[in-house]
């Protein structure tokens, strides 16, 4: 009996070590891009506040706070220097877009805090704004602070709420862990607020700014102004001017189709099967000592009604299996004529892995010229693998993986490997002047391949700030 009694007892010790051991595994092969240094909450209003609108018509300014989290390990608060946040509310509140068809001017962001408002975008009852921090990082802000201001006007009589959306927000900032990448922050609470437009009164209460490092509170003034829209509603002209908007006076006209005698890519491609290249080597056997990589991909944006520019994009691709990787640059994709089904012409790549000899779970990471590196592991993959190691099986013929459904995102024109302001920044820049090339030429800024750079590429650029970073494990 206690001989048994001492066998169970390992037995349970082995199990436990077991699932330690497991545990550790998993969390040090978590991706980069799920990886938190610090978390942060968000707040719309003060806490136990509702806005109370007399008249619809009226403007009520509704104010948004984050407030950080310490940095695990450390002292320190995190500090933030970017964030994208998402507005949702009800039918009762509008945003009213100026001349020029955009709403900067009812985001009143805080400059204390950030340097520049990037982005605003009004769909569906929602509002998405951008702001970043160009400041040092020990300037930047940390602990609750606001974030911006936002001008709503009323149209309804009714109530509602204004919330956060949870999967469209992010927030980022500065590590004090010098020695990683690790720069995002997850989001905890994200608490909203409630409104009344026609039952009258005004707010409900005072507002209260907790302060959450004990330090003396410094007033914050939160309550909502209202005011007639007739007198106070600015003009295209008072909108302040920003270097990442052009004005109404400089805005071009971007044209809604290209000449009709413009070539849509290459002719000479076939449009009834891809098209692999015919340098690969499709005879070796089995059991031969180089496997090769073939695949079909697709670039974010890149259709056949505009792609006059997307002539020999080169990609990088690295194959990975453990700790044995390797390397290869500027491999040519050809155009198949085929589209996913988000209508992206699919590109055929052929590459013999010199160098590398694993066959089995595989995974390989590609970025094209002004993309993010994204991993494809699996056949038919349409989305984020979102773990480590791979399933690619790599032969010695013409095995072909299809990754098209899961496109290259489009947007690191820096190529940091980051998706962010100073990418949305320089494409701007070049939006506004209306740069254009001939067909079969190359802007770095033109994402979309149309031999043009304009409201087009920002706004494929503003779709991939969901992502941000690249896929690295």
């Amino acid at each position: 009996m206690k001989k048994n009694t001492k066998s169970l007892l390992f037995i349970i010790l082995a199990i436990v070590a077991l699932i330690g051991a497991l545990a550790l595994v998993r969390q040090s092969q978590e991706t980069r891009r799920s990886a938190y240094f610090a978390g942060t909450s968000l707040r719309v209003g003060s806490p136990g506040q509702t806005f109370l609108v007399n008249n619809i018509g009226e403007d009520v300014l509704v104010p948004v706070f984050i407030e950080t989290e310490q940095v695990v390990g450390t002292d320190e608060m995190a500090k933030v220097d970017f964030a994208k946040i998402t507005l949702c509310y009800g039918d009762h509140l509008n945003l009213v877009e100026d001349a020029d068809g955009y709403v900067d001017y009812l985001v009143d962001f805080n400059h204390d805090a950030f340097d520049v408002l990037l982005f605003t975008k009004v769909e569906n009852n929602c509002l998405t704004f951008t702001v970043k921090s160009e400041k040092s990082a020990d300037r930047l802000k940390s602990g609750m602070f606001r974030v911006a201001t936002v001008t709503f006007n009323t149209i309804a009589q009714g109530s509602g709420s204004i919330n956060i959306d949870r999967d469209k927000t992010q927030v980022s900032g500065s590590n004090p862990n010098l020695g990683s990448n690790d720069m995002a922050l997850s989001l905890g609470d994200l608490v909203g607020v409630d409104y009344s437009v026609g039952g009258g009164g005004g707010p409900t209460n005072t507002p209260v700014v907790i302060n959450p490092t004990n330090t003396p509170a410094v007033p914050v003034d939160v309550s909502p102004t209202l005011r007639p829209t007739s007198t106070s509603r600015p003009t295209s002209t008072q909108r302040p001017t920003s270097t990442l908007r052009p004005t109404s006076t400089s805005r071009p006209t971007v044209p809604t189709s290209k000449p009709t005698d413009k070539p849509v890519v290459p002719t000479s491609k076939p449009t009834d099967k891809p098209v692999v290249p015919t340098s690969k080597p499709t005879d070796k056997p089995i059991g031969g000592d180089t496997p090769i990589l073939n695949f079909r991909i697709a670039f974010a944006g890149v259709k056949t009604n505009h792609a006059y520019c997307v002539v020999a994009w080169p990609v990088g691709v690295i194959v990975m299996k453990g700790e044995t990787k390797k390397s290869y640059a500027d491999v040519i994709v050809e155009n198949t004529g085929e589209v996913n089904s988000k209508g992206e012409i699919i590109f055929v790549g052929s590459l013999e892995l010199t160098g590398f000899y694993e066959t089995e779970g595989v995974a390989a990471f590609i970025k094209g010229p002004k993309h993010l590196q994204m991993k494809y592991a699996m056949e038919n993959q349409a989305g984020s693998y979102g773990k480590a190691g791979g399933e690619l099986n790599l032969t010695y013929s013409s095995k072909i993986y299809n990754f098209s459904e899961y496109s290259l995102l489009a947007g690191d024109v820096n190529r940091d490997g980051w998706i962010n302001g100073l990418d949305f920044s320089q494409v701007k820049v070049v939006a506004v002047k209306y740069i254009e090339v001939e067909v079969g030429g190359y802007i770095t800024e033109d994402l979309d391949g149309s031999c043009q750079v304009n409201t087009a590429d920002t706004t494929l650029l503003v779709k991939s700030l969901d992502e941000r970073q690249e896929e690295l494990y």
